[in-house]
């Protein structure tokens, strides 16, 4: 279901901003997953919290830099980015173990802070990159470079 939401979201509001309102759902998950609130027997609030949120913002925030990165860089250069783009998250999934036992040892609220923190810094770089909603697709860098002296 948060797929189609997802995909309806960056028909009719654009790619930039259903990647921001992803991220901004994980950060409001975080936040009430740290309100220690138990709903009984073995599932607590903080689970189903993160089960959803992390549902809707990570999976679908995949499907829009997909989207995001096909559509901003220029031909000849969209399948390296798109490789890039693919390491980066691919390094990030290993580490992120690692990153949660260590701060889950440390402190219950710095895991969660952590994931705020990484959450607000992504949603703020994510508002920065330009809207490609109903945009002509660039085939060169050199066409790239014409419409950035435009602006």
């Amino acid at each position: 279901p948060f797929s189609v939401l997802t995909a309806t979201l960056m028909t009719y509001i654009g790619r930039t901003k259903t990647g921001v309102l992803n991220l901004c759902v994980v950060i409001v998950c975080c936040v009430f997953a740290m309100i220690p609130v138990d709903l009984g027997s073995d599932w607590t609030f903080e689970r189903i919290a993160i089960v959803i949120g992390s549902n809707w913002g990570t999976s679908n925030q995949w499907m829009v830099v997909l989207m995001i990165t096909d559509e901003t860089l220029p031909t000849s250069v969209r399948t390296t980015g798109a490789a890039i783009g693919s390491i980066v998250s691919r390094v990030g999934a290993f580490i992120a173990p690692f990153l949660v036992h260590h701060a889950q040892s440390i402190s219950f609220f710095l895991l969660y802070g952590l994931y705020i923190g990484l959450s607000l810094l992504g949603a703020a770089l994510f508002w920065t990159i330009p809207e490609t909603k109903n945009k002509d697709l660039r085939e060169t860098i050199t066409q790239e470079e014409k419409d950035s002296e435009k602006l």
